[in-house]
């Protein structure tokens, strides 16, 4: 219930530029503040236009997609970013000039292996967000099942005060 806790006190729209840190109206003595303000600095999330995050308001499927859209912006621009590092550096290696020098040759393959280790990070952070991605569908399923029930609630009460 942490999640849902979570997701219904997160109002965000997703960025794509990295900020400071979380905005003023979030408590650092709160339980999710360290969460909120890793996600403010990766650029992950950003605040409303006011610069506020009002985290005691309930979330909004808008405010998700935007989150969702803000995560997954950032992890294909940084795999895109690694990729094409790594593509620039097998055109260097393939390409024979006598100006390279094997200690310079050794650079080179070090810098694609560390390459292709952070796009495999990247990968693997990714496989986590699935998991959490069938959380959230399941979670708005509920919402949008106790929100019919909720309107439902209301219609009987009105026709109950209209008696």
């Amino acid at each position: 219930m942490r999640l849902l806790a979570v997701l219904a006190g997160v109002a965000i729209f997703a960025g794509a530029f990295a900020q400071s840190g979380a905005p003023a109206d979030v408590p650092t003595n709160h339980w999710a503040y360290p969460a909120v303000d890793n996600l403010y600095k990766a650029g992950i999330l950003k605040g409303y236009p006011d610069g506020t995050f009002k985290g005691s308001r309930p979330a909004t499927r808008y405010d998700l997609a935007a989150a969702l859209n803000g995560l997954f912006s950032g992890e294909r621009v940084t795999t895109e970013a690694l990729k094409q590092q790594v593509a620039d550096l097998k055109v260097k290696l393939d390409r024979p000039t006598p100006a390279i020098d094997n200690a310079q040759m050794d650079e080179l393959r070090a810098q694609i292996l560390a390459l292709r280790s952070q796009v495999d990070e990247v990968n693997a952070e990714r496989q986590q967000v699935a998991p959490l991605q069938d959380k959230f569908r399941a979670l708005f399923d509920q919402l949008h099942q106790i929100r019919g029930q909720l309107d439902g609630a209301k219609q009987d009460i009105q026709k109950i005060k209209g008696s």
